[in-house]
């Protein structure tokens, strides 16, 4: 039944996995997997409250595990969680450093709590780890723009125009970045 279940899976036949995997874990605790691949299923599902009960079962078995921590932390922001997701992400990025969709679903989860320095900094990390992800580099340049206008309104000038020139030099047709610089070279004297 596990073979078949994981087989369902594979062909993204989330609806049979799900049921199989619901089963076994019901059943016996000879696979622990069950329950992550059963969170991951209803997931796909958009059964979210499942999978994180799933997800949240399969975390106390293996509270080390970082898929586990990710794909929970991924149902977290799929109900709109603000806290949840940043604490499990940041166990996930914690347990695999290498493991680059933690960090960018960490910039994501941060960036909707509002977080914004955070967001940035778990957005440069995923670039880090996946250069060639190209929504790993529109998340990041979005925080960045963010982030720079908040440091304009706060008065940090420099930081600001520093993000705001990386934004340009990534991204040169965006205009924004091109309104603040010149404010920001006005207020410095830099006519």
């Amino acid at each position: 039944m596990y073979a078949e279940a994981i087989e369902a899976g594979r062909r993204r036949d989330y609806r049979r996995a799900a049921d199989l995997f619901a089963r076994i874990a019901g059943a016996t605790d000879e696979f622990p997997l069950a329950l992550l691949y059963l969170g991951r299923s209803c997931h796909a599902l958009g059964e979210h409250g499942k999978a994180i009960r799933a997800l949240s079962a399969f975390v106390r078995r293996r509270p080390g595990s970082a898929a586990g921590r990710l794909y929970l932390g991924r149902a977290y922001l799929a109900v709109g969680d603000l806290e949840a997701p940043i604490r499990e992400l940041t166990a996930a990025a914690g347990f695999r450093p290498d493991l680059a969709p933690a960090p960018g679903l960490l910039g994501l989860a941060c960036l909707r709590a509002r977080r914004f320095d955070e967001a940035l900094a778990a957005f440069a990390e995923a670039r880090r780890l996946a250069p060639d992800d190209p929504r790993l580099e529109v998340g990041y340049l979005n925080t960045a723009i963010v982030s720079a206008v908040r440091c304009f309104h706060r008065g940090r000038l420099v930081d600001a125009a520093r993000l705001f020139s990386e934004v340009l030099d990534r991204r040169g047709s965006s205009m924004l970045p091109h309104v603040y610089l010149a404010r920001i070279f006005r207020e410095l004297g830099k006519d």
